[in-house]
């Protein structure tokens, strides 16, 4: 998507706005979604996500083979991201982004009343009809946490029922905004929706449709894979760096050498010298590692764990019967068709960053095997 700073159209759905060259926001009037707070301690829009599915599926039970996962992150830190979650029909979905397509190919969808969040932002309530449907949203410090829709209801009505709604469970809600789309011209529209970016820029990644959602998330693993790549080089620099200076040291026979080789290795790699150069080093790269890591959680396991089982063609290959999480790490018993599917897992998860132990493998009945395994990451060892 575009970088969305307000310079870009905003479309209501059913406007018959025909097709358009620019970046669009199509707002639509969701009738079955559903939206829920988090907070965790890791960051990554696909590792909240598999924590979230983690969640909420089980809740949802065959109806969550129905239901998309979109996280929408409005706080982000560097080890730790809260916003809530859209829970979103797949068939409703399927509509918006199909007429969001028709419009312009650079299309987000929003629900309906958030290009109004600009006029009660950072607390309120926004109240939008198109005549048909009443669709309020509840946003505290520019984070939505409460949709609802009422067909055929009048939209005073249904703002004072929201209001006393949000009263009961325990919230204040001072700011309410009232809109009609029948009322709100073509550029009084784009002036709210300008507004709205404007004060909270976070919006700009605001998108319910899947594609815009597969876009964050392969944006984000290539820059963690450049990010990782650039850690690596510095690691194999530095090293060798050392390593020569070592080298030298030993050549010479001198200790005093040694010292001052490793010194200048140092020096050369991170421009600062050092008495205890090859330590300094070590305390160096290890935070070179870690920046921008998620810190070993349980959320932050299951979810690595997940992200496998969906890269996987044919997941039934392993079954996780138990997980025992602990200081130690994460304790794993299941079965598996065979040893090839065992360790295919542990190298996943090791290219995650897990270090993998496979302690037992015993053949079982019907010629599957169950192994146990112990996760940890290498700084708990």
């Amino acid at each position: 998507m575009k970088d969305r700073t307000g310079s870009y159209r905003f479309v209501t759905s059913g406007s018959g706005a025909g097709k358009l060259s620019c970046a669009v926001v199509l707002l639509y009037p969701f009738k079955n979604l559903a939206i829920r707070e988090f907070a965790y301690p890791f960051h990554g829009t696909s590792k909240v996500r598999d924590a979230l599915k983690i969640k909420y599926r089980p809740l949802l039970g065959e109806n969550a083979r129905n239901v998309g996962f979109i996280p929408f992150i409005t706080k982000h830190e560097k080890k730790s991201s809260a916003g809530c979650l859209f829970m979103t029909n797949d068939a409703e979905t399927a509509d918006a982004e199909r007429e969001a397509l028709g419009i312009s190919r650079d299309c987000a969808v929003w629900p309906a009343p958030m290009a109004f969040a600009g006029e009660v932002g950072p607390d309120g309530l926004i109240v939008w009809t198109d005549g048909g449907c009443v669709v309020s949203v509840w946003i505290k410090n520019w984070t939505p946490v409460l949709y609802r829709t009422a067909p055929g209801a009048a939209k005073e009505d249904e703002a004072q029922k929201t209001v006393e709604l949000i009263k009961e469970s325990g919230g204040v809600c001072e700011n309410v905004f009232v809109a009609d789309s029948r009322d709100v011209s073509v550029d009084e529209l784009q002036a709210y929706g300008a507004r709205t970016i404007k004060l909270c820029p976070m919006y700009a990644q605001l998108d319910l449709s899947a594609r815009g959602t597969s876009i964050q998330e392969e944006r984000e693993r290539m820059l963690e894979g450049i990010s990782r790549a650039a850690r690596a080089a510095l690691f194999a620099g530095v090293i060798g760096l050392l390593l020569t200076g070592a080298l030298y040291a030993w050549q010479s026979s001198i200790a005093q050498a040694a010292k001052a080789a490793a010194m200048s290795a140092y020096e050369t790699a991170f421009g600062d010298r050092s008495m205890q150069p090859v330590a300094s080093a070590l305390m160096k790269l290890r935070l070179a590692r870690d920046k921008g890591d998620a810190p070993v959680t349980f959320y932050g396991t299951l979810a690595d764990i997940y992200s496998i089982y969906s890269k996987t063609p044919n997941s039934s290959d392993i079954l996780i019967e138990s997980l025992r999480y602990g200081s130690g790490g994460t304790d794993v018993i299941g079965t598996a068709t065979g040893n090839e599917s065992i360790q295919r897992f542990r190298g996943m998860l090791e290219e995650l960053g897990y270090t993998a132990r496979t302690d037992n493998i015993q053949t079982i009945p019907g010629g599957n095997m169950r192994f146990s395994m112990n996760i940890s990451y290498a700084d708990e060892k």
